[in-house]
């Protein structure tokens, strides 16, 4: 049987508000920065500054990285898939370049 749900807080609604006000901007200075840069460059800006602060949040919470070849190769490939290609690809579907 699944837990039942518990209300909102303002707490929560906040926290939502906030997430979606930066994920919102983002397309705002995206659209500014397009004027002088290449999507490509702002794409890499933007995914290696990612990985930074999820980088930094991990090691600062403790959080403890996964071992193995196989382990980064999924990584990798997931990686690749969900953040690097969608990049490269134009509205139509067709490769950018």
């Amino acid at each position: 049987m699944l837990p039942a749900i518990r209300r909102p807080t303002l707490s929560d609604v906040a926290k939502l508000i906030f997430v979606g006000a930066i994920g919102g901007g983002a397309f705002i200075f995206v659209t500014i920065a397009l004027n002088d840069f290449g999507p490509v460059s702002i794409a890499t800006w933007r995914v290696s500054l990612g990985a930074v602060v999820m980088l930094f949040i991990a090691m600062l919470i403790g959080q403890k990285f996964p071992r193995g070849l196989r382990n980064w190769r999924n990584i990798f490939v997931v990686g690749c898939l969900n953040s690097a290609v969608p990049f490269f690809l134009d509205p139509d579907g067709r490769a950018a370049g």
